[in-house]
């Protein structure tokens, strides 16, 4: 029977970090190494190593009389699951829905969730396809009974009334529907999705690409908006890297980041394509090995895109 389901004890990390430190790994030498650091008797350490195995954490092969055991997941992804069981329970309640790729709780709204369920679903293997990624489990969803509780759960308290969708601690969060009056709460949403797929690519990648790719993405900009902005901010200094921090968000939107990003994304798409639009994600200083270019030389390209499809 396996028990993937079931947290890590703390033995068990210390058993699992005595193989990731040096692996294949044979069960004596296991013994041997945690022996010297624990008082645990052989046979523990051995019901250890049976628990993680149906875990799913740890396998092992058999050379002769040997038993040799590797991880079959990364620390840092382990910590990351377990990080999301907890966050899982923080999250606790009833799940609404559950569809191929998404996990609904929260709120109870099953018109709403249907509507954004249908959109996450119908999108998101286009977008997986294009930058080549896939989410590592199912993704879960969570709908807040008020604009307050979305903030609060984001960390921004008293926050601006646009803000009405974002991540954190790896769910999807979105505000009621009757929030949503000015765009539709499905795009809303597939904007998020693009930044979690995103911060799989590149948990380091510059906020203002996060947020390009994602506005291009869900389409939920206007081309009026665009122009707006543009006549705005002709010279792109919404995209200057001061605004690379998510707690910039205020002055990301004020200076036009949205939607002068958007049109980076577009430039992007359509004049180099999601390959290396997905390196780019990858490798965000990389303008000569990405582009072949330097970095003046693209954004002199950039701008001249917009002359042509933006200022004519």
């Amino acid at each position: 029977m396996q028990e993937q389901d079931t947290p890590i004890a703390e033995a068990e990390w210390q058993v699992m970090r005595t193989v990731w430190a040096d692996y294949p790994v044979s069960s004596a030498d296991i013994i041997r190494k945690l022996r010297a650091a624990t008082t645990w008797e052989p046979t523990t350490i051995k019901t250890l190593l049976a628990r993680l195995v149906r875990k799913s954490v740890l396998g092992y092969e058999v050379r002769g009389k040997s038993f040799l055991y590797s991880p079959l997941i990364s620390e840092e992804a382990c910590i990351r699951r377990e990080m999301r069981r907890y966050i899982e329970k923080v999250y606790g309640g009833q799940l609404w829905l559950e569809t191929n790729w998404f996990r609904f709780k929260g709120a109870h709204d099953p018109d709403y969730q249907t509507c954004i369920a249908d959109e996450l679903e119908r999108r998101y293997p286009d977008i997986s396809a294009k930058l080549s990624v896939v989410l590592s489990e199912k993704q879960l969803v969570y709908l807040h009974a008020s604009r307050r509780n979305l903030h609060s759960a984001l960390g921004v308290l008293d926050g601006p009334v646009w803000l009405r969708s974002g991540f954190a601690w790896g769910i999807l969060h979105l505000a009621p529907r009757d929030c949503f009056d000015d765009i539709q709460a499905e795009k809303a949403a597939v904007h998020t999705l693009v930044q979690i797929l995103v911060s799989q690519i590149n948990p380091s990648a510059p906020y203002w690409l996060s947020q390009a790719v994602a506005a291009y993405e869900s389409g939920w900009l206007t081309r009026e908006r665009i122009l707006a902005a543009l006549a705005a901010h002709p010279e792109g200094s919404g995209l200057s890297g001061s605004h690379d921090r998510i707690e910039a968000f205020l002055s990301f939107r004020e200076a036009g980041g949205y939607e002068l990003g958007y049109t980076v994304a577009e430039f992007l798409a359509t004049r180099f394509g999601y390959q290396q639009l997905g390196s780019f994600l990858r490798d965000p200083t990389g303008y000569q090995a990405v582009f072949g270019m330097s970095e003046a030389e693209f954004w002199s390209q950039w701008r001249s895109f917009l002359d042509t499809h933006y200022r004519r």
